[in-house]
C-alpha cells in the first residue's frame, strides 16, 4: 500500500511523463483472495500542469506471477539437484565451436564461470589418455548426428583427477548438426567406490583362491543353486555349468552322501545349519576332502534360501591323518620303549645281584689267598656292578615321569623347597652352601616330581661347584602374564654355550666319573619334569 500511494505521488510530482507504469503489486479482493496486478495509468493536466484526472488500465497477471514463481523454484530446485549431483548442461554451436555451459560445469573444471568458450578451452583439460577420445566422439556428432555417452578422466584447472560422465545429443536441421546439447556429470566419487570394491572383489577372488574357498545359494523354491568360481573349480567343472541338487550330492562320496543329505533336508525343514567335513570326488574322478558350511535365511517362519561356502581341505586333512599316524606310531614306539626301560632296568636287576653276590662270596672265601692284582679286579667288578644299578635305578626313575594318574594339586613351592633343604642338609652343611630362597609361590603340579625337579638342581649346583669356593645358590621366581618364571642361579663352573642342549640328553655327560660322579640323567629327568 505505502509503496502504491508513493508511486501516485510521484507521478502527479513529474512533468515529463502523462503516463506511469506502476511496479506489480498486490491486491486484496471482496472476497478475501490475493491477485497480483499491473497498473498503467494515465495522466491528465491541465495548461498549468495541474493533475485533473487521472485514467488507467488494471490487468490481473497472478496466473503469471504464479507461472513465473513456479518456474523459478523449479529453477533453484533444478539448480540444487544439479549441485548436489554434481551435473552441468552445455551447448556447442556446431558451426562456431563455440561452448556455452551452467555453472556447474565451470565448478567441475575448476574455473571460473564465463560464456562462448571455443571447444578447445574445454578438451584440454581432459585425461591425455582420454582427450583423443573426446574430440573423436565431438567431431563423429557434428559430422554424423551420432550421440555418445562417455566416462573419462579429466585434469581440473587446479590439477585435480577426476572422472566425468558426458553425454550428447546432436540437434540437426536437414540433415546437418546445427548444436550439441549435453551434460557433464561429475562421477569421481562412484568411480572410486566401483574402484574400492573392484579391488575388494579382486582380492577376495584371490583370498579364496588361495584358500581354496568359494561361496554358494540354493533358493529353496525353485531348487536353483548359485556358485562362485572356486566353487566350479572345487568340483572341476566349467563355469557356468551348475548342476542340480541331485547331481550336487552325487559329487560326495558314498559313504559321506547321506550325511549331507540329511543335512540340507535339516536346513530346509527346520532352519538348522550345519559345518560338516567330508569325502568327495570331483567330475574329473579326484578324491578330495571338503568343509561345507550352511546357514539357512528363515522369513516368516519358512527358509527361503540356504547360503554357505565350499573349501577344499584335503591338504590340511591328509595333514591331520599323517599327524595322527605319526601320533599313533610315536605312542608304540613309547610303550615299546617303555616296555624296555622296565626290562632293562627291573628285569636286569636280578643278574646283577647274583654277579655282586657271587663277587662278595668270592671276597669272603678267597680274601686270605687272593694276591694284590686279583682283590683289585673284584673291587673294579663290585664297582660296576654298583654304577650298573645306580644306573638302572635312574632309568626306571627317567620312564615313570609323568605316568601318574593323579590329577594336579596346588602345590607350596616354599614348603617343597624346605623338605629339600632338609634332605640335602649334610651336602649343604659340608659345602657350608649359601642358599638364597625368595617367597615362592603356590603352583599347579604334581609334588613328588617337583621335589625331585628343585633337588636334582640344587645337588648339581652343589656338586659343580668351584674349588676353593662357597657355593652360592640364589632360587627366585617372578611373574608373566599367565605363567611363573622360574630362575636357579649359582656361582659354579657354569656350561658352555655349545653343550646347553647335549647336557639335557640322557646319558650325556661333559666330565668323567673321576672328576665328577653321577649317572648323566639328572639333567634329563629335570627337562622331562
Amino acid at each position: 500500500l505505502e509503496r502504491v500511494i508513493s508511486e501516485v505521488k510521484n507521478a502527479d510530482k513529474s512533468d515529463s511523463n502523462n503516463m506511469h507504469h506502476h511496479e506489480p503489486y498486490r491486491l486484496i479482493t471482496k472476497n478475501g483472495d490475493i491477485k497480483w496486478v499491473l497498473d498503467t495509468t494515465y495522466i491528465r493536466r491541465s495548461k498549468a500542469g495541474k493533475v485533473m484526472f487521472r485514467e488507467g488500465i488494471v490487468y490481473d497477471i497472478t496466473k503469471q506471477r504464479k507461472a513465473e514463481e513456479s518456474l523459478r523454484k523449479s529453477e533453484s530446485f533444478l539448480a540444487q539437484m544439479s549441485k548436489t549431483a554434481k551435473i552441468g548442461g552445455w551447448e556447442l554451436d556446431a558451426k562456431e565451436l563455440t561452448v556455452e555451459a551452467t555453472d556447474e560445469v565451470f565448478s567441475i573444471y575448476e574455473i571460473a564461470p564465463g560464456k562462448s568458450r571455443k571447444m578447445e578451452d574445454g578438451t584440454i583439460y581432459y585425461h591425455p589418455d582420454d582427450r583423443q577420445k573426446v574430440i573423436d566422439a565431438v567431431q563423429n556428432a557434428i559430422q554424423h548426428g551420432t550421440p555418445y555417452d562417455h566416462e573419462v578422466r579429466l585434469i581440473t584447472a587446479k590439477g585435480n583427477n577426476r572422472w566425468v560422465r558426458s553425454i550428447c545429443k546432436p540437434t540437426l536441421s536437414n540433415g546437418v548438426t546445427i548444436k550439441l546439447s549435453g551434460t557433464l556429470q561429475d562421477i569421481t566419487d562412484r568411480k572410486t567406490i566401483e574402484e574400492n570394491l573392484r579391488k575388494s572383489e579382486a582380492l577376495l577372488a584371490k583370498t579364496n583362491k588361495i584358500t581354496k574357498i568359494g561361496g554358494w545359494e540354493l533358493h529353496v523354491e525353485q531348487l536353483r543353486i548359485d556358485w562362485t568360481d572356486e566353487v566350479y573349480y572345487i568340483h572341476e567343472l566349467e563355469l557356468g555349468k551348475s548342476p542340480n541338487l541331485e547331481e550336487c550330492i552325487n559329487f560326495y562320496h558314498p559313504d559321506d552322501r547321506q550325511k549331507i543329505m540329511d543335512a540340507v533336508q535339516s536346513a530346509i525343514d527346520y532352519g538348522t545349519p550345519y559345518d560338516h567335513e567330508v569325502r568327495f570326488i570331483t567330475a574329473k574322478g579326484n578324491h578330495l576332502w571338503v568343509r561345507a558350511i550352511c546357514l539357512p535365511v528363515i522369513v516368516n517362519g519358512v527358509t527361503v534360501k540356504l547360503s554357505g561356502t565350499f573349501q577344499d581341505v584335503t591338504s590340511r586333512k591328509k595333514a591331520e591323518i599323517s599327524a595322527q599316524h605319526h601320533l599313533q606310531l610315536l605312542e608304540q614306539k613309547n610303550k615299546e620303549l617303555n616296555q624296555f626301560a622296565y626290562i632293562a632296568s627291573h628285569d636286569l636287576q636280578e643278574p646283577l645281584r647274583t654277579v655282586s653276590n657271587y663277587v662278595e662270596l668270592l671276597n669272603w672265601k678267597y680274601h686270605d689267598k687272593l694276591d694284590e692284582d686279583s682283590s683289585l679286579y673284584l673291587s673294579y667288578i663290585t664297582h660296576s656292578v654298583d654304577r650298573m644299578r645306580d644306573l638302572l635305578h635312574a632309568l626306571l626313575e627317567y620312564t615313570s615321569i609323568g605316568k601318574s594318574d593323579k590329577e594336579p594339586t596346588l602345590v607350596n613351592c616354599n614348603d617343597i623347597l624346605e623338605h629339600v633343604r632338609n634332605d640335602l642338609s649334610v651336602q649343604l652343611g659340608e659345602k657350608k652352601v649359601k642358599l638364597k630362597i625368595n617367597k615362592l609361590p603356590e603352583v599347579r603340579g604334581y609334588e613328588p616330581e617337583l621335589r625331585s625337579l628343585f633337588q636334582n638342581l640344587i645337588s648339581n649346583a652343589i656338586k659343580f661347584c668351584k674349588p676353593d669356593t662357597i657355593p652360592e645358590i640364589d632360587i627366585s621366581v617372578k611373574k608373566e602374564t599367565n605363567q611363573w618364571i622360574f630362575a636357579i642361579k649359582d656361582n659354579g663352573i657354569g656350561i658352555e654355550e655349545n653343550y646347553k642342549e647335549k647336557i639335557f640328553v640322557i646319558f650325556q655327560r661333559l666330565h668323567n666319573q673321576d672328576s665328577y660322579k653321577g649317572t648323566g640323567i639328572g639333567l634329563a629327568r629335570c627337562l622331562k619334569i
